[in-house]
């Protein structure tokens, strides 16, 4: 997505790659990767992880 999920500080940001006139309309929210998104699918694989807790690079 081209956001640097640690140091972004804007709620969303526009990318104009993934405005294809849908809903989003180009915008991506870091938030919501950062806290919903990317956790997925350790926590799927059993491995719960804290939402808080930096990502890993």
């Amino acid at each position: 997505m081209e956001v640097d999920l640690l140091g972004e500080p804007a709620p969303h940001v526009y990318r104009e790659r993934y405005a294809h006139g849908g809903v989003s309309g180009g915008m991506v929210h870091p938030d919501t990767w950062r806290q919903r998104l990317l956790p997925l699918p350790a926590e799927r694989a059993g491995r719960p992880r804290d939402p808080r807790a930096p990502l890993v690079r």
